[in-house]
């Protein structure tokens, strides 16, 4: 793992190893200790990136990354110099992380993703420009993640149970939906408004409950998928092609038969596969992304209610306030001044 224990609150200069893991030039990169995780923050002022990542090494085989920052587009291009496993939770923005070779996978906002890339493999991230960025990444070493799951391995999915029993032999990625719990402990290591008590025993504590609720959601849609038919690659292209109109468009006033059609499928086989896929009905997923999005604005801008109700895709604020509560126990406007 990267080690923190050497940081300084003084501004020290990056090194050639934490460059390439973020993808930033190391001249634009500083080291500092940390204050309310204990950990290593890297802040980055350049035409790459401009922001932070706060690493903290949670044991020797776990460490987490907390991430706030936004791009002016450019590609930014990390190696990982060790054998390890990736879990990121996407709380802001997502991206596009391609691997050369026709190897691709997607993050999108509200979603967790776990991913193994071999040693030395060159990975280029890609970002709407000056979209912010918000996520929890945990690190794992391999060995330490299997003792974790070995009793249950049996009851994940066959590429996860092969990387959990064998000896991984080159890239993997899978990714969720989000669960209510995932998000929450993600958005709790996130916050930067935490009180001044209990921040470090938090900070040791979350990243366990993201990896289980992380295992646990895979577990239930792999039980959700078990004894039905099997999605062909082009029905999952498709459902990606919803998914992602979903996430561009949910402003919008969208239909099930307006996404479908963009989709190039049936509304029936839309509705039918789609929660086979994610977990969720297509206008389940339409409101969670609305909501999310609508959480952000509130905590981050100065926008009134009913401006917030129409960004995300509500004529009216009333209607609005409802869904948000249903989801969150809170209206709007208790949120934003919680």
């Amino acid at each position: 793992m990267i080690s923190t224990a050497a940081s300084e609150r003084s501004q020290t200069p990056v090194g050639a190893s934490l460059e390439a893991l973020v993808g930033v030039p190391a001249e634009d990169m500083y080291l500092t200790a940390g204050e309310r995780t204990g950990g290593l923050l890297v802040t980055m002022a350049s035409r790459f990136a401009t922001g932070t990542i706060d690493i903290i090494d949670i044991n020797p085989s776990l460490s987490v990354a907390i991430s706030d920052f936004t791009t002016p587009g450019h590609a930014l291009t990390t190696v990982m110099d060790r054998e390890v496993v990736k879990l990121n939770f996407q709380l802001s923005g997502g991206g596009q992380f391609d691997l050369g070779e026709d190897r691709e996978f997607r993050v999108a906002e509200m979603t967790a993703c776990i991913c193994y890339q071999p040693p030395g493999m060159v990975k280029q991230e890609r970002y709407r420009p000056e979209e912010r960025q918000v996520a929890a990444t945990l690190m794992c070493d391999i060995p330490f993640l299997r003792t974790l799951v070995e009793d249950s391995v049996s009851c994940l999915p066959s590429p996860l149970q092969e990387l959990m029993t064998g000896v991984p032999t080159g890239y993997f990625s899978m990714t969720v939906p989000g669960s209510s719990e995932m998000l929450a402990a993600a958005e709790s290591l996130a916050r930067k408004d935490h009180g001044p008590h209990f921040r470090q025993l938090e900070v040791q504590a979350r990243p366990f409950d993201l990896l289980y609720h992380f295992f646990r959601r895979v577990q239930e849609l792999e039980e959700g998928r078990s004894g039905r038919l099997k999605l062909t690659r082009v029905d999952c292209e498709r459902l990606e092609a919803a998914r992602s109109f979903i996430e561009r468009y949910y402003s919008q006033p969208l239909t099930i038969t307006r996404i479908a059609r963009h989709a190039g499928m049936s509304e029936t086989k839309l509705s039918g596969t789609f929660k086979e896929r994610f977990g969720c009905t297509v206008m389940g997923y339409l409101t969670h992304t609305r909501m999310e999005r609508a959480r952000h604005l509130l905590r981050d801008s100065e926008l009134a209610i009913t401006q917030v109700a129409l960004e995300v895709g509500y004529e009216h604020s009333g209607n609005f306030s409802t869904a948000f509560r249903r989801m969150y126990g809170l209206t709007p406007r208790a949120f934003k001044h919680h």
